[in-house]
C-alpha cells in the first residue's frame, strides 16, 4: 500500500548492523564532462567496498533521502526533476531515472512513517515555489502529487524531531504570513497551516543552505550561505514553542552549506564549503546565547570541499557523522560532553570521476 490512507510498506526500521552502506553521486567522468552515475558503497570501520553503480539524473550536490526501511531513496536532481530507486538484495534496481512533477525538486525528505515523500521547490509563488507531497507505493512508485502549501523561496524545511505534526520552513512568505517574516511554523499533516513565526534575519539577502533542528527539539539552526550578499554569512538560530523567536545570529561564518547536531544535545557541527573548515558550536539549551563557536574539528587530515553531511542518531552508530568531501567521505563522531572527533577519511582514490556530489546513508 501507499501512504494515502493505508499502513505504509516502508515505515519500519531495519535491524542495527555494524556495516554501513552509503548511496553517493559521482557527478563527472574521467574527461570531466557532467555524469549522473551513483554508487552503493560499504564501510566497515575504515574499510571502503565499493559496490554497484546505477544512473539516474545528474546531482552534483546535497543530501539523498531513504524511507525508514532504507529500501527506497530520492534524489533531487540538477534539473528539478526526482530519481528514485530501489535497494534489493541483488542491488540498486532504477524506479524513475526522472520523475517529472509539477514541481521543481530542490531537496526531498521522507516522512517518517514512509508512507510520503516532501519536495521543496524554491522558487517564486508565480513559478511554482512551495512545498508538495507524493505518495509512496511498496515498489517504490509514486502517486497522488499535490501541493500543500504555497510559499517564496522555501529554502529550508525540517519536520520537529520528536513530534512529526510540527514543521519548521525558511522562506521569503508562506501562505499568509506577515510580511518580513522568514522563520515559519506549520501544523503538519495533510492540509498544512501555518501556526506561527518570527523574523530571523532583518534584511531580505538570506540564500539559505540548511535548516536543522536541535535533538531536544529547542532550536532550529538556519544556515545563510548567500554568495552575492553584501552581508557576510551566518547562521541563524530560532528558539522554537508556540510564539518562535529569533534567538541569536552568528556571523561571520563563510559558506555554512550543512549544519549537524548532536544527539547528546551539547554541540553541533557547521560545514564550511569553499572556507573547508569544519565549526565546532557548543551548545547550552538555557544560555542567554544557546550557541557559541569553539573552534574547528582537530583534523586528521585538512577537509577538501566538504559539502553535505549525513548522521546517526541511534543504535549503535549513535553520534556518527558522514561528510561528503572532494575525493572521500569524512567521518566525525560526537561524544557526550561536546566531543568532537575525526576519524578519518573513506577514500574513493584520485581522478575526477571519484569525486563525491551527494550523500546518503541507509537506514
Amino acid at each position: 500500500m501507499s501512504g494515502s490512507g493505508g499502513e505504509s510498506c516502508h515505515g519500519t526500521a531495519p535491524a542495527d548492523h555494524s556495516t554501513l552502506q552509503f548511496v553517493v553521486s559521482h557527478p563527472y567522468d574521467s574527461s570531466g564532462a557532467q555524469a549522473p552515475v551513483f554508487e552503493l558503497v560499504r564501510a566497515d570501520g575504515s574499510t571502503l567496498t565499493r559496490g554497484p553503480t546505477f544512473e539516474l539524473g545528474r546531482n552534483f550536490l546535497g543530501e539523498i533521502t531513504f524511507t525508514p526501511d532504507g529500501q527506497i531513496g530520492f534524489v533531487a536532481e540538477d534539473d528539478g526533476k526526482l530519481g528514485v530507486f530501489r535497494l534489493t538484495e541483488s542491488g540498486p534496481e532504477v524506479v524513475y531515472a526522472a520523475y517529472e512533477g509539477t514541481f521543481y525538486a530542490s531537496a526531498t525528505l521522507v516522512d517518517p512513517d514512509g508512507s510520503k515523500v516532501y519536495i521543496q521547490d524554491v522558487n517564486w509563488r508565480e513559478n511554482g515555489g512551495g512545498l508538495y507531497a507524493l505518495d509512496i507505493a511498496c515498489d517504490g512508485t509514486l502517486s497522488n502529487e499535490r501541493k500543500l502549501v504555497d510559499s517564496k523561496l522555501p529554502y529550508g524545511f525540517a519536520l520537529a524531531p520528536s513530534d512529526p505534526s510540527v514543521a519548521y520552513v525558511f522562506a521569503r512568505d508562506l501562505a499568509s504570513s506577515p510580511m518580513g517574516e522568514d522563520f515559519h511554523v506549520l501544523s503538519w499533516g495533510a492540509a498544512p497551516t501555518r501556526s506561527g513565526g518570527t523574523t530571523l534575519f532583518s534584511d531580505d539577502e538570506a540564500q539559505v543552505s540548511t535548516l536543522v533542528v536541535t535533538r531536544d527539539g529547542k532550536f532550529a539552526l538556519v544556515g545563510d550561505n548567500g554568495g552575492f550578499s553584501s552581508v557576510p554569512n551566518r547562521v541563524g538560530v530560532a528558539k522554537l514553542g508556540a510564539a518562535p523567536s529569533m534567538a541569536q545570529v552568528l556571523s561571520p561564518i563563510e559558506d555554512p552549506i550543512d549544519i549537524v547536531t548532536s544527539p547528546f544535545n551539547d554541540a553541533a557541527i557547521v560545514v564550511s564549503g569553499f572556507g573547508e573548515k569544519l565549526w565546532i558550536l557548543d551548545y547550552d539549551a538555557t544560555a542567554a546565547e544557546p550557541f557559541s563557536v569553539r573552534g574547528e574539528v582537530a583534523y586528521s587530515s585538512n577537509p577538501q570541499l566538504p559539502a553535505y553531511a549525513v548522521s546517526i542518531n541511534q543504535g549503535q552508530h549513535q553520534g556518527r557523522v558522514f561528510v561528503a568531501e572532494n575525493l572521500g567521505i569524512r567521518m566525525l563522531r560526537f561524544g557526550a560532553g561536546g566531543q568532537v572527533t575525526d576519524e578519518g577519511v573513506l577514500s574513493f582514490g584520485s581522478g575526477v570521476e571519484n569525486a563525491i556530489g551527494s550523500i546518503g546513508v541507509v537506514p
